[in-house]
């Protein structure tokens, strides 16, 4: 296949896996295999197999699996970009991701045995000085492109769930405190069947975990370094990674991500800079999905100055853009000739979309939102430093459908009563009418911000965030009631200020 179709192939099944039954339909007809054995022969040009790997798959017939070489010149961004599309919120589907044929071909598990044993022996000093673990997990050959990581045993955070998600094993959102536990690759009911015959047996990690973590540090394209995290968040979300791994993301991966968000956070032309606004739309979601249920990844994206990159893109998604020339739609007749008019309704199909730079500032908001609240959830000290950004107004305008200017500090403004009686209306906003994405991000904003009782008393009661969050409880949209429904809880407490009997009532009646 030349490279231009599979960069075609590649696009068109990211646009295609918005929905979950797509995602599922994309899996079960082996589109994830081919996307897989595209990616291997992006390692097979690099030089990146693991040694002797023809050798090693002969005994299961994988030597055959070794792809050809992808030609001079392509590009694996979009094959990254497909790959996580597909596999994301799925631990099944990343499941059939790191056991493809292909993907096994080049990264089988075996013993390694360095030419020098010159990281062995730093390994064994390391220990002995309490910077790792005595009992060294085994690496094989791709854990020697990375570099050496001490080892770091968080202490366990009481605020953390302690109970998996039901019908799955323990993931990586529960941290753990066992530095030699190996990931395991089954669901609880095979584990549950397999346990009458005995423990079950984890299985290793596959070499493809550290090549991820590679390709993030040894690409050169910054679009293809974000993609390369997305794919290892949902393996490293999955399970996959074996414990030793957070500490190499915290370190390895973490610092890049928030660097290439801060370079081009300083991009200001929106003409020509494609690149440029994929990377700052993705990256943030990327960083959220990475460091969501980890104090441990929590606290070194926020020495990375994380949290005050993405109060900054909340902000900027706020300022209005400049004046964008309309495009015209293509007409069979000349302009200014008799005819048709091509801005009547009847010309147009569907509802008027919003400009591509007012687009592109909603996918930021949606993905600065997402970032904000995987940090807030353990720690107070996030919470207060977030909230003295003074973008509170952003967040609270971001609860709206239809959003207007946002409130500073200087302008908020106790609501009076009976505001919530006249909701605004249902017309195109110069800021860019919010999706459903960007009002349960937002939900989840302010349902973390409610943990704190000082923040609760003060900045959530004086921009008035009762009042959109009681419009949302009646959101046509299920999921967006569901988010509404989790941030009201926090808000409705005993000892809030919000919680006025009478309001609070009148308000509960109208739902």
């Amino acid at each position: 296949m030349a490279v231009e179709q599979k960069h075609l192939v590649a696009s068109l099944i990211t646009l295609l896996c918005r929905a979950e039954s797509h995602r599922n339909d994309l899996a079960n007809y082996g589109i994830l295999d081919d996307l897989a054995t595209m990616l291997a022969a992006f390692v097979v040009s690099r030089g990146e197999v693991v040694p002797a790997a023809g050798q090693i798959g002969q005994g299961d017939g994988l030597d055959e699996m070794i792809p050809a070489p992808s030609p001079v010149g392509s590009n694996m961004t979009g094959v990254l970009a497909a790959i996580s599309a597909i596999i994301a919120e799925s631990r099944f589907r990343a499941c059939l991701l790191v056991c493809s044929p292909a993907i096994m071909a080049v990264f089988p598990n075996a013993e390694f045995e360095p030419a020098t044993r010159a990281k062995q022996r730093v390994r064994v000093t390391m220990a002995f000085n309490n910077l790792g673990s005595i009992m060294p997990l085994p690496l094989g050959a791709v854990d020697y492109l990375l570099p050496i990581v001490p080892a770091v045993q968080p202490k366990p955070s009481p605020q953390a769930a302690h109970f998996p998600p039901l019908g799955f094993t323990p993931s990586r959102d529960t941290p753990s405190t066992n530095p030699i536990t190996r990931p395991s690759y089954k669901f609880s009911f095979w584990d549950t069947a397999s346990a009458t015959n005995g423990e079950a047996e984890a299985d290793e990690e596959s070499p493809f975990i550290p090549w991820l973590i590679h390709l993030v540090r040894s690409a050169n394209n910054p679009l293809e370094k974000v993609m390369a995290a997305s794919v290892l968040a949902s393996l490293f979300k999955g399970g996959f990674a074996g414990t030793d791994k957070e500490t190499m993301i915290a370190v390895l991966v973490l610092p890049i991500l928030c660097r290439l968000l801060k370079h081009h956070c300083q991009l200001p032309d929106f003409n020509d800079q494609a690149e440029s606004r994929m990377v700052l739309e993705r990256t943030p979601a990327v960083l959220a999905r990475l460091i969501a249920g980890s104090e441990l990844l929590q606290q070194a994206a926020y020495d990375c100055k994380a949290l005050k990159m993405a109060t900054h893109l909340l902000a900027e998604s706020y300022n209005l853009p400049a004046q964008q020339t309309i495009s015209r739609p293509w007409s069979p007749t000349p302009r200014g000739s008799a005819g048709v008019d091509e801005r009547s309704a009847g010309s147009r199909l569907g509802e008027q979309g919003h400009e591509p730079v007012v687009a592109h500032k909603l996918r930021v908001r949606e993905g600065a939102l997402r970032l904000i609240a995987a940090m807030l959830p353990f720690k107070e000290e996030y919470r207060k430093a977030f909230v003295e950004q003074d973008v509170m107004g952003c967040v609270v305008e971001s609860l709206q459908p239809h959003p207007s200017k946002p409130k500073t500090g200087k302008e908020r403004v106790k609501p009076e009563k009976g505001a919530e009686d006249a909701p605004r209306l249902a017309e195109p906003s110069p800021y860019g009418n919010n999706p459903n994405s960007v009002l349960i991000a937002a939900c989840h904003v302010i349902r973390l911000l409610g943990r704190s009782i000082s923040i609760l008393r003060t900045s959530l009661e004086d921009y008035g965030t009762a009042i959109p969050l009681f419009r949302l409880l009646k959101h046509p949209d299920a999921e967006v009631q569901v988010a509404a429904c989790g941030a009201v809880c926090n808000l409705v407490l005993e000892y809030s200020p919000l919680r006025d009997v009478s309001d609070y009532c009148r308000k509960m009646r109208r739902i």
